[in-house]
């Protein structure tokens, strides 16, 4: 069964891990290494791609829905912020 549809209890800890660390973490650190190059430049954009699976919660797929609603959160609040200084 894919992980994508274990319940929590089911999924071995590293594979919790290993989809936290993909999609929260690479694209959080992602952002982290263009963001300065693009605020000294004054434009840019980060294109971040979520999930339907963000929007409520998947009882069967706990941690993907929560790292996709992760993304959406760091994605608006980057935007915000950083859209004031013309990036």
């Amino acid at each position: 069964m894919p992980i994508l549809y274990q319940l929590h209890l089911q999924q071995p800890e590293q594979k919790i891990w290993d989809m936290i660390n993909v999609n929260i973490g690479a694209a959080t650190l992602m952002c982290h290494i263009v963001l300065e190059d693009m605020e000294k430049r004054g434009r840019g954009a980060v294109i971040n791609i979520s999930s339907i699976a963000g929007s409520h919660p998947f009882p069967m797929s706990d941690v993907y829905s929560a790292t996709k609603i992760y993304i959406d959160y760091i994605s608006a609040s980057l935007k915000y912020y950083y859209e004031k200084k013309g990036t």
